[in-house]
């Protein structure tokens, strides 16, 4: 994605399961995007080992190997109280899930640029801010 490198960047939890899956071209556009300056929430990994351990097939050891080696490779921040009030009001104003709404929260609590997810709405802007992209969307022409 030109221009967004030098962005910081927030990965949802759909882009982590991707880098475990086995469609290849996903696999690795997900890698990729699991650089050490990126940012995931306690929320992320929750439901990453969620996915792992019902989905996947994962052991819970396996699972945990997984969401400790995830600590260690990005930045993480706690969803915690103040990140809650935030959601809560984004949802409300934005029509957002509860989850997807912690998600953008904790993005913006972060300071960060730029929310990959598959999952919400490709170029929507947050607080004049975030702005979601779609990490696996064909290139436009």
């Amino acid at each position: 994605m030109p221009g967004e490198s030098s962005a910081k960047t927030f990965l949802d939890s759909n882009v982590l399961i991707y880098a475990l899956g086995r469609e290849a071209d996903k696999k690795a556009a997900a890698i990729a995007l699991m650089l050490p300056s990126a940012t995931i929430s306690s929320q992320v990994l929750g439901e990453v080992a969620n996915v792992m351990r019902r989905k996947l097939g994962f052991t819970p050891q396996q699972a945990a190997e997984v969401v400790v080696d995830l600590i260690g490779r990005m930045d993480v921040v706690l969803v915690g109280t103040r990140t809650m009030l935030m959601a809560l009001d984004l949802a409300q104003r934005h029509s957002l899930s509860h989850f997807d709404s912690q998600i953008v929260a904790s993005a913006l609590e972060s300071g960060c640029e730029v929310l990959y997810s598959e999952d919400m709405h490709a170029g929507q802007v947050f607080e004049g801010r975030l702005r979601i992209v779609n990490p696996f969307a064909a290139p436009r022409r």
